[in-house]
């Protein structure tokens, strides 16, 4: 079994929010020199192999990544 995960998402970050902002528009950005980045890889097999009644195999790799940008 293989399995394979990729995810990325770029925006602003939405923050001085007041209440009546946030109302009409939760996603509103004020501070538009915000910026969030986040990027997430992932990796990971598994092998089984049984010979009866021998030995018995199993093998478990993963592998992940994850960066998270954010500034101002």
């Amino acid at each position: 079994m293989i399995s394979l995960d990729v995810y990325e998402e770029k925006h602003r970050e939405p923050s001085g929010l007041t209440l009546p902002d946030f109302r009409s528009n939760p996603r509103k950005t004020t501070r538009f020199n915000d910026h969030f980045a986040l990027s997430r890889y992932a990796v990971a097999a598994d092998l089984q192999h049984n010979i009866q009644p021998g030995p018995d195999l199993s093998l478990t790799v993963w592998f992940a990544h994850l960066t998270r940008l954010s500034w101002r």
